[in-house]
């Protein structure tokens, strides 16, 4: 009898992961969210490409999986102007959103098996659902649960232009990361905004900061 009751849990707990494996992490938000790209500086001609791919002109929107928010990167390109990759290296963890998964399987597991539980926080976790963008960075709004907008500065000249002196900030996070370009805004104590040498623009809180240092710019590499 015990092992019956064993049995019909496993059994259970298996049809149910399979039958909401693919919904469990779509409940509250899924495992990829929409990046709404806006080129500015009057650029209706941009052709805004993602991982190879065409993804229109002007703006797009398209999925990108959550879990790479941190890596996420597309390039901006217009006949007679310069090329531009944009970089997104920063991601944040979906509280609410988690805390929600966490509650909604543990009163399905409550109803029937325990380790069905278990199940929604799993995948959240193996499907990267857990995470969205930081809005810390530079240009990035968040317009709902599922749609991230990046507005980016687009112009014909050369990244280089924006060098005027023989100095460049060196920003060094606590993470490792390292920037280089020009500290263009900063609020004492509380943040910094910096374009990078590639045209990107941050915002960077000084708690997120290990050290700034400036170099001569035949140094950079």
């Amino acid at each position: 009898m015990k092992r019956s009751r064993l049995s019909y849990a496993f059994v259970s707990t298996i049809l149910i992961s399979t039958v909401l494996f693919s919904s469990c992490a779509t409940l509250l938000g899924g495992a990829n969210y929409n990046a709404h790209v806006v080129v500015n500086n009057n650029h209706p001609n941009a052709e805004i490409i993602y991982q190879g791919k065409t993804k229109g002109y002007g703006t797009a929107t398209f999925k990108v999986p959550r879990g790479e928010a941190n890596k996420f990167s597309f390039t901006v390109r217009e006949k007679g102007c310069q090329e531009q990759i944009y970089d997104y290296k920063f991601r944040t963890f979906r509280t609410d959103a988690f805390l929600g998964t966490v509650a909604i399987w543990a009163g399905i597991g409550f109803a029937g098996s325990p380790v069905v539980a278990f199940c929604g926080p799993i995948v959240d976790f193996a499907t990267g659902a857990i995470w969205k963008p930081s809005v810390v960075e530079a240009g990035i709004t968040q317009e709902n649960i599922n749609t991230f907008k990046y507005l980016v500065d687009y112009n014909c000249s050369s990244a280089t232009e924006f060098i005027t002196n023989n100095y460049i900030d060196i920003v060094y996070l606590n993470d490792g990361n390292i920037f280089k370009g020009y500290i263009v805004e900063q609020t004492p104590n509380v943040e910094i905004k910096m374009q990078t040498t590639d045209g990107n623009k941050f915002v960077f809180k000084f708690t997120e900061i290990k050290k700034i240092e400036k170099e001569k710019i035949d140094k950079i590499k």
